[in-house]
């Protein structure tokens, strides 16, 4: 008997060996050869080359083998298989064998199956194609893979749910997920948190809707963004400062945030005058990102006094515009080597992104219009200036998007960029005309709209690399200083005593001091000596993650980096890039 164990157990690790090396292969019966409900939970193995059977079967959920002879054994051994090996309870209680949690390579055929099958979804329900991409879609197909893996195969139809379900269930589960959300924004609001907010319209369907994100670091000092709220305006109210101050309120309550806190919150938005208004009782700083945006169309206006050159330089993008049009309407585009960018009329990063996606392949886009007899689409498309004016504008659109982002601060940016732009809109020799009036438009623009509040320049000292404040007159950077003292004080009144591993400064005798005219009157050394001893540092910081870094100096500089949480969170989503898709009004 136990010889003819030894045999079964050789024989069965054989046909595992051959299995895993691809010799055989696993083959579900189907139709008229799956006479039996067994065979639900059971396939054959058969010889990879001509799907011959070799006389063993395997079960789909432990992996069990079998030997099996459809004219000598039948099915009995099969029906009488209970499956055993290492299980694991899944969420429900059932019994899930270990071998559930392991990875399988899927055949090709069975992929196709799976690709015949979208796209019968997508003629059938009439959906996008990209769907499959989705991970929704992904989450969705994974959960009925994971069920047919625990229960073998059952209908469709009995899992799937009613679609009055999923509608009650995505209304408990918003009310659940609502009221965590809240709870962790108002715990936020002891620290500092920011809100951005914007209105935009559905053109389409001529809807009006104000959008809410807050910003805020969590207590592993990552930077947390959550849409807090996206909500209807009142189409039958006129966009009023009063009327979408009501709304802000509102939506605010909503979440829990009482009118009272609402003072603890920094508002960011762009410049229009009647959200400025409805946020003026309030912490408000307008969003960076805009105001480039806003520099550049304004640089690029016609008006009645605009220069003959500069209407030439207007017509130049106008023509770039009905170029793509064209291209993209008519097919020509697959004929390039890379596609064309058509723009968006509210963001000027889209117009430099047109204007590159026709500058770097003009000569091919030139020959595709010649084999079409359309050439003429391009005549005032002069590659000279479209290249002069496209390398122009490729800096402010880095700068846009570098402010733009929503998983790190970015209010050290803000004067850096500044400063960056500025000198880059000075007078260059051999500037063409028009060329010489874009520069000075933008700079008088930048200086007019651009405003650099103590905030940021906080934000930049607060930045290792760039705590001097070089950018600065020594008048402007002690008040800087002066002004991190202060939110020293505010967020740790008691006095410190700084680690024993950092070296005190020797005290400065009175008068030698540079900056002692606008030093803060407080007596309390231990705050000033904080300031000092991050302004004397030295500190290896590769410039990525700034929060790590304050985290990482939480010991050294205890109550200085309170200040850089609050700064952080409260302010460091200026330009959190959560402009909702739509018009900006």
């Amino acid at each position: 008997h136990n010889k003819n164990k030894e045999i079964k157990v050789k024989m069965e690790d054989e046909v595992r060996e051959k299995l895993r090396s691809g010799i055989y292969i696993i083959k579900r019966k189907k139709g008229q050869a799956a006479k039996s409900n067994v065979w639900d939970r059971f396939s054959e193995i058969v010889a990879a080359g001509d799907n011959s059977s070799i006389g063993y079967v395997k079960c789909n959920s432990c992996e069990k083998i079998y030997k099996h002879e459809s004219h000598k054994t039948g099915t009995s051994s099969m029906s009488r298989h209970i499956c055993g090996g290492s299980k694991k309870k899944d969420d429900s209680g059932t019994s899930q064998n270990i071998t559930a949690f392991l990875k399988s390579k899927v055949p090709a055929h069975v992929k196709s199956e799976v690709t015949d099958a979208c796209v019968e979804l997508c003629c059938r329900d009439l959906r996008p194609f990209d769907i499959v991409s989705g991970d929704g879609f992904q989450t969705v197909a994974q959960c009925l893979i994971n069920i047919g893996s625990r229960y073998g195969r059952v209908d469709a139809s009995s899992v799937l749910p009613h679609r009055q379900t999923v509608c009650d269930r995505a209304k408990s589960t918003a009310k659940e997920k609502k009221e965590i959300l809240s709870k962790k924004i108002n715990q936020a609001l002891d620290c500092g948190i920011a809100i951005t907010t914007d209105m935009w319209t559905d053109e389409f369907n001529k809807r009006a809707y104000t959008a809410f994100t807050g910003h805020f670091i969590n207590d592993d000092w990552k930077l947390e963004s959550r849409v807090i709220s996206t909500a209807e305006f009142d189409s039958t109210l006129k966009k009023t400062a009063h009327n979408i101050h009501e709304q802000i309120i509102k939506e605010l309550h909503d979440f829990g945030i009482e009118p009272a806190r609402i003072s603890k919150v920094m508002f960011v938005s762009d410049q229009g005058a009647n959200i400025k208004a409805a946020l003026r009782s309030y912490k408000w700083m307008p969003c960076t990102a805009h105001v480039i945006n806003i520099v550049l169309k304004h640089t690029f206006d016609v008006k009645e006094n605009t220069p003959p050159y500069m209407r030439d330089v207007s017509d130049i993008i106008a023509k770039c515009k009905s170029l793509v049009t064209y291209l993209k309407k008519s097919g020509t585009v697959v004929q390039l080597p890379h596609t064309v960018t058509q723009e968006c009329e509210t963001r000027w990063n889209s117009k430099v992104a047109m204007m590159q996606s026709i500058s770097k392949q003009y000569r091919e886009i030139q020959q595709a219009l010649q084999e079409k007899d359309q050439l003429h689409r391009m005549d005032g498309i002069q590659l000279d200036v479209l290249n002069t004016v496209t390398e122009f504008l490729l800096p402010f659109k880095t700068a846009s998007e570098e402010m733009e982002g929503d998983t790190y601060p970015t209010i050290q940016l803000v004067v850096l960029w500044f400063f960056k732009l500025k000198k880059h809109c000075e007078p260059q020799y051999g500037d063409p005309e028009y060329m010489v009036y874009i520069r000075a438009q933008a700079t008088q623009l930048l200086n007019e709209k651009m405003s650099i509040s103590v905030t940021h320049k906080l934000g930049t000292f607060l930045c290792p690399r760039f705590k001097s404040l070089k950018m600065f007159q020594a008048e402007e950077r002690n008040a800087v200083y002066d002004q991190a003292r202060r939110l020293v004080r505010e967020f740790d009144s008691a006095p410190l005593t700084p680690p024993a591993s950092v070296r005190e400064p020797e005290p400065v005798p009175p008068g030698e001091d540079e900056f002692s005219e606008w030093e803060d009157d407080s007596e309390d050394v231990a705050e000033r000596d904080e300031v000092q001893r991050y302004i004397e540092g030295q500190f290896f910081w590769d410039g990525e993650d700034i929060l790590s870094f304050w985290q990482s100096q939480s010991i050294a500089f205890p109550v200085l980096a309170k200040p850089q949480a609050h700064q952080a969170s409260a302010h460091s989503a200026l330009l959190a890039g959560c402009w909702s898709p739509g018009e900006i009004d």
